[in-house]
């Protein structure tokens, strides 16, 4: 039995040209080569990890400056569950 049946290709954030999901560690080394490369320099570690508590944190300041804003807010709580 295929382990990813049933699951649709935008279940995951990263996928293959035949809509299977890329090994995690792959990504992460991609990404931190993309960095180096880049010549990027910040305190501290830069991951896609780091990256996804960031937008959290811009969606949470957007939404502390726009309570309720409809469309234009985030509620806290689908941003903290978006910083995992």
């Amino acid at each position: 039995m295929d382990r990813f049946a049933g699951e649709g290709p935008y279940d995951y954030a990263f996928i293959n040209r035949t809509c299977r999901p890329l090994d995690y560690r792959k990504v992460g080394n991609g990404f931190r080569e993309a960095v180096r490369r880049s010549g990027v320099r910040a305190d501290g570690r830069l991951s896609l990890h780091s990256l996804r508590h960031g937008y959290a944190s811009l969606l949470m300041a957007r939404e502390w400056r726009n309570p309720g804003g409809g469309t234009a807010g985030v509620r806290a709580y689908g941003a903290k569950s978006a910083a995992g």
